[in-house]
């Protein structure tokens, strides 16, 4: 009984639970060259800045700082000198790709990046023997980091990748031309009509549009003498296609 009363009045006095642990920063951290970043969230880095998810410090040398957990606790950290020596990588550019093929033993990366700005590199590729990168319509660079040790890359080679051909399109096919009331009529066709920005039509070397028509006839009137019409596609690239060419001859019967 006495134990009883004496848990009641325990409770009656309120009993408290043992305060919660602050939380630990959970993060990740990584040298590229000069660069140092830290990946996480809830996080703060002083003398760091910040860039979305992460945080980054240019220096070359050691040094330390801490990570903070926005509503807990912080961490210490000591991060090596820069590495300064670039992997020693052969490039060999083709039509539509980049192949990167190292000289030496080791793990590298590939982070495309803004020129040679490594501030905010992204994650491409990881590799030992070659690998090939595919190139784009635009011009862009990328990085080529060895693996130094956990978290530890090498500076960079810095590599611009120049941009593929644009594609051509195919030329308009099966065309003529119909001669009614003083007019003639230049028609023709495409199988990628749909997906064309149009067609420039040409009279005897002369382009007569000024932006692509999106029709796949002409109306002119019926020429005197021996003409040549040429019509070409023009894609979204604005690349135009070999030429289908269409001749009329005076008083000539029509085709179809």
């Amino acid at each position: 009984m006495f134990l009883f009363l004496f848990f009641l009045f325990l409770l009656s006095c309120g009993i408290k639970a043992p305060p919660k642990p602050l939380p630990e920063p959970q993060f990740q951290v990584k040298r590229i060259g000069s660069y140092v970043y830290v990946i996480g969230e809830d996080i703060e880095v002083k003398g760091f800045e910040k860039n979305g998810n992460f945080w980054y410090k240019k220096s070359e040398n050691y040094f330390c700082f801490n990570v903070k957990h926005i509503k807990g606790k912080s961490k210490k950290v000591c991060v090596p000198e820069a590495n300064f020596e670039k992997p020693n990588v052969v490039v060999k550019e083709f039509q539509e790709s980049v192949v990167i093929i190292p000289l030496e033993k080791g793990i590298f990366r590939v982070y495309r990046i803004i020129k040679d700005d490594l501030v905010n590199p992204t994650a491409l590729k990881e590799f030992q023997k070659e690998i090939e990168i595919p190139k784009e319509y635009k011009e862009f660079y990328i990085g080529i980091t060895k693996v130094v040790g956990k978290g530890y890359e090498s500076s960079p080679k810095i590599v611009k990748i120049p941009p593929k051909p644009y594609p051509v399109p195919e030329p308009p096919y099966s065309g003529g031309y119909i001669l009614s009331k003083g007019k003639i009529v230049i028609y023709w066709f495409h199988k990628d009509y749909e997906n064309l920005k149009g067609f420039n039509i040409y009279k005897n070397g002369v382009k007569l549009n000024k932006n692509p028509a999106k029709k796949t006839t002409f109306t002119d009137k019926i020429p005197n003498e021996k003409t040549v019409y040429k019509i070409t596609a023009v894609n979204s690239f604005g690349i135009e296609s070999k030429p289908l060419e269409i001749t009329v001859y005076p008083q000539e019967p029509q085709k179809f």
